[in-house]
C-alpha cells in the first residue's frame, strides 16, 4: 500500500484488505471509498434505461450515468480544493487492525421484569424470496453520481439520507491506480465515536444467484429472521469514557437475535443514562421514519447489501452535566444515513420489501425501547 495512504479507523463493516480497512482517511477530513468494478455482471444500460423511462425519469429519459455525465466529469480529480474547509477528524480508538481478541462481544440480556429490552411479539419474523430484478447502475459510483446530480424523484429525495459525495480521486494501491469515490466522513471531529452499521434486508445475495454470502458460515444468523443484521459495533460509556462493545463482521455473524437487541440498546447507553437514552433514542427514531418515508414513497430503486450507519460522539455527551439539563437543554448531533450502494436494482414500481421489512422491525425496536425509557424517567420524577 502507498505510504501516503492512511486506512480509516473507524471503518466496521465492508470489505477490508489484508485486516486493514478498504476506506482511506482523506487529508481534509473525507473518507475515500474504492469503486468495485464490475459490481453488477447482470447489468444492461439499455434495459435500464427502459425501464426507468418507464417510472418517469426526467432528467432526459437517460439512466443516472448518462444523464449525470458531465456533472460527473466536473468533480474528479480538477477540484482538489473542495476539501481545504472542512476540518481533520480526530479520534481516540483505531479499528484498523483489529483482532478477534480485542472484540467485546455483546452478551445476550435474560428477559426480566427488571431489564426488558424489547417486545419480541411485535417483531415480524419471515424467510426472504428471491426477486429477479435488474441493477439500475454498474456500480455504487454511477449510484452516487445519480443522487447527487439527477432530478427524479427517487434521487433528489434521498440525497438528504446518504453521506456527501464529492467526486473521484485516485490513489495507488499496492503498485495499481485505482479510483476512489470521495464521501463524507460522518465521524469527523468525533473524540468518541459511538457507531453501528446496521445491514438491512431479509436476504443480500445477488438476485438470481446462489450467492456464497448465504452460504453456512458466511450468512448473519439473525438476517433472514429480522431483516437486518449487525455488521459491526462501536460503543462507549457516555459517562466514563469506558469502550463497553465493539465488533467487526466476522463476530456480527454470530450473534444471536438476544445479542442483536442488547447491542441495539447499548447504542442508547440502555443501563448508562436514561437522560441520554431518551435524546439518543428519540433522534434515531426520527431519522428512521424519515428513510422509511422514502421507502415508502418510491418505486424506483431496491437496495441489496445495503446498510444504515448510525454514529454520534459520546465526548458531547461526557461533556455534560447528567441531571442539570433538561430534555431540550441536552444536545448531541446524531447521523443515520444509508451507506454502501455497490448492488442497487430497478424497483420496476414495486415497494422494496427486502428493505423495508427490516426497517420497520428496527424501528419497532427503537419505539419500544423510547417506551420503556419514558416509562423509567416517569416514575424517576
Amino acid at each position: 500500500m502507498d505510504t501516503q495512504v492512511i486506512p480509516h479507523e473507524n471503518q466496521l463493516g465492508g470489505h477490508r484488505r489484508k485486516e486493514c480497512s478498504s476506506l482511506l482517511r482523506g487529508e481534509f477530513g473525507e473518507i475515500l471509498k474504492p469503486v468495485k468494478p464490475n459490481a453488477n455482471p447482470t447489468y444492461s444500460r439499455e434495459l435500464s434505461s427502459a425501464i426507468l423511462r418507464k417510472a418517469g425519469h426526467n432528467h432526459a429519459n437517460k439512466p443516472p450515468s448518462e444523464c449525470c455525465a458531465e456533472e460527473n466529469d466536473n468533480t474528479c480529480n480538477s477540484r482538489p480544493g473542495a476539501f481545504k474547509n472542512r476540518r481533520r477528524r480526530s479520534t481516540k480508538d483505531f479499528f484498523t487492525q483489529l483482532s478477534v481478541e480485542e472484540q467485546i462481544i455483546p452478551e445476550a440480556v435474560e428477559i426480566t421484569d427488571s431489564n426488558v429490552f424489547v417486545d419480541t411479539t411485535n417483531i415480524n419474523i419471515k424467510t426472504p424470496n428471491d426477486e429477479d430484478i435488474m441493477p439500475a447502475t454498474c456500480d455504487e459510483l454511477e449510484f452516487y453520481t445519480a443522487v447527487t446530480y439527477c432530478t427524479n424523484f427517487a434521487c433528489s429525495s434521498l440525497k438528504s439520507l446518504v453521506p456527501p459525495f464529492y467526486g473521484v480521486v485516485n490513489k495507488i494501491l499496492d503498485g495499481i491506480d485505482v479510483p476512489h469515490m470521495v464521501l463524507g466522513d460522518l465521524t469527523t471531529g468525533m473524540e468518541l465515536p459511538c457507531i453501528a452499521d446496521i445491514k438491512m434486508g431479509r436476504t443480500s445475495n445477488y438476485p438470481g444467484r446462489k450467492s456464497d454470502t448465504q452460504a453456512v458460515g458466511k450468512r448473519y444468523l439473525v438476517q433472514e429472521s429480522l431483516g437486518f443484521c449487525l455488521a459491526g459495533m462501536n460503543i462507549v460509556n457516555c459517562l466514563t469514557g469506558e469502550q463497553i462493545t465493539r465488533f467487526l463482521p466476522a463476530t456480527g455473524k454470530k450473534l444471536s437475535v438476544d445479542q442483536v437487541f442488547n447491542a441495539l440498546g447499548q447504542l442508547v447507553q440502555r443501563g448508562i443514562s436514561v437522560y441520554y437514552g431518551e435524546i439518543l433514542t428519540e433522534a434515531i427514531l426520527g431519522d428512521l421514519q424519515d428513510i422509511l418515508q422514502w421507502f415508502n414513497s418510491q418505486r424506483t430503486y431496491k437496495l441489496r447489501s445495503s446498510s444504515i450507519l448510525i454514529t454520534y460522539d459520546a465526548q458531547t455527551l461526557l461533556a455534560q452535566d447528567d441531571n442539570s439539563k433538561t430534555s431540550s437543554e441536552r444536545k448531541v448531533k446524531v447521523f443515520v444515513k444509508l451507506i454502501d450502494f455497490a448492488h442497487v436494482f430497478l424497483a420496476d414500481e414495486e415497494a422494496d420489501d427486502n428493505y423495508i421489512f427490516g426497517l420497520n422491525n428496527l424501528i419497532t425496536f427503537y419505539t419500544e425501547e423510547l417506551q420503556r425509557i419514558k416509562q423509567k424517567t416517569k416514575f424517576k420524577k
